[in-house]
């Protein structure tokens, strides 16, 4: 049982620091308003046409979810 659990850690230890690096870097950016000024910074950029937009940027952040999920 042991030598199993040392198995399944030592298969798991690299994503595990990469999903907790990008959690960190995710929770960083919206503390110091990273998010909302991308947010802001892309809707002046773009102007009427995104709402055109909008939906493609979701299935992005959709698409690479499920990346990281099944990884």
């Amino acid at each position: 049982m042991i030598q199993i659990l040392r198995q399944c850690i030592k298969s798991v230890w690299k994503t595990t620091i990469t999903v907790c690096a990008i959690v960190g870097l995710a929770k960083v950016m919206v503390y110091a308003g990273m998010t909302d000024a991308l947010a802001i910074a892309l809707v002046s950029l773009l102007g009427p046409v995104y709402p055109l937009f909008a939906p493609l940027i979701g299935a992005l952040g959709n698409i690479l979810n499920r990346l990281r999920y099944f990884s």
